[in-house]
């Protein structure tokens, strides 16, 4: 997420029609929901960045199906105190480490 300067609650609204290839390799990621913004912004993606898209998407994945599956509910901080990792189930947390993955962060 940090190539596209993504939220995670910016990230999981995310649906492939958002991504677009040019034909020199780079693209646009348009994000359309944010928490500072009321209006869509766009992202410029370099050649390498849209490799990765390419990477994780499914061959037959419609255009307005979710990138990662997710909702934001299920990547919400966890309310009351000390508890700093996200609420997620197990298909949420290995949807997080593919959007890791695709964005080269983490281990």
């Amino acid at each position: 997420m940090s190539d596209a300067g993504l939220r995670r609650s910016e990230a999981v609204v995310l649906v492939w029609d958002d991504i677009a290839r040019w034909d020199n390799g780079s693209g646009r990621l348009t994000v359309r929901c944010s928490k500072a913004d009321t209006t869509p912004r766009t992202v410029y993606m370099t050649p390498v960045a849209m490799t990765h898209w390419d990477a994780i998407r499914p061959e037959d994945a419609a255009g307005s199906e979710p990138v990662f599956g997710l909702s934001v509910a299920s990547i919400s901080p966890r309310q009351g105190r000390g508890q700093g990792r996200l609420g997620c189930g197990e298909d949420a947390d290995r949807q997080l480490k593919r959007l890791a993955t695709l964005f080269g962060v983490g281990g």
